[in-house]
């Protein structure tokens, strides 16, 4: 009688947990790293792709190595006779790097360190693969991070596939992080991330970078630090370990700010 007893008062606090706290889920994250040649321009005193890698390098080293996390670019590293390419063949360019797998942050780190600048910026058709492919069968919460300098230039429509994704699901949160875009850029990269209740930053100076990178390390939305708008699931768990920091992090910032 006393083991019932137990049991049906478990069985309440559970439900009652799952009506008020959301499902537990796991987050998996994706950093979308945009590789095209405009990341050549300048911000600030360096090359806008160095200050892209340098965002990815703290990311990953404020990120708990037992937490799942992928990279992906748009374009892809210019290949030997990058110029005989057409712009419809260099809109085709999107690669998965690391697929989204725990204790990955090394991995990623050597990739970014190696990324060279080139092509278009198919950013429809990356976001695509990413949902599609990247995360099939993927039943965890999941956390895109965009780095870009700009928006779709490969006749896509990256808003409006988002908007159409998130119709049927709230699984899905965009983090956009833009270097020094103009307002109407930044408009239309906010409408990718509003549909996901993420939040576009356009970093005008590189001092903001820390403090932008982390907040998107520690967005609410997949931290259950508030409940999500639209009946999703938060998860507390994606931070948990923010301290265990690698040394070999370390090694990549001194080298960029040497």
């Amino acid at each position: 009688m006393i083991k019932k007893i137990l049991l049906l008062t478990l069985l309440i606090l559970y439900t009652g947990c799952i009506a008020l706290c959301g499902e537990y889920r796991e987050t998996d994250t994706l950093i979308i790293f945009d590789q095209s040649a405009s990341m050549y321009g300048l911000f600030g005193n360096k090359i806008k792709y160095k200050y892209a890698q340098n965002i990815v390098y703290q990311i990953i080293r404020n990120f708990s190595s037992s937490k799942a996390i992928g990279l992906r670019t748009v374009s892809d590293n210019p290949p030997a006779n990058y110029e005989k390419y057409s712009s419809k063949t260099l809109c085709q360019f999107t690669v998965l790097k690391n697929d989204i797998r725990k204790f990955n942050n090394e991995n990623i780190a050597n990739t970014v360190n190696n990324i060279i600048p080139g092509g278009n910026s198919p950013i429809e058709l990356t976001l695509r693969k990413a949902i599609l492919e990247d995360f099939y069968g993927n039943t965890n919460l999941k956390h895109i991070i965009l780095i870009t300098d700009g928006y779709e230039n490969c006749g896509g429509n990256p808003c409006k596939f988002i908007k159409e994704v998130m119709q049927n699901r709230d699984d899905i949160v965009i983090d956009i992080i833009a270097l020094s875009v103009d307002s109407d850029i930044a408009d239309k990269l906010k409408c990718i991330s509003d549909a996901t209740r993420g939040k576009t930053y356009n970093i005008s100076h590189p001092v903001q970078i820390s403090p932008v990178v982390n907040d998107v390390v520690n967005n609410p939305q997949i931290n259950n630090k508030e409940k999500p708008p639209i009946g999703g699931t938060p998860n507390n768990n994606i931070n948990q370990n923010v301290n265990s920091k690698q040394i070999i992090y370390k090694n990549y910032l001194l080298k960029f700010f040497d």
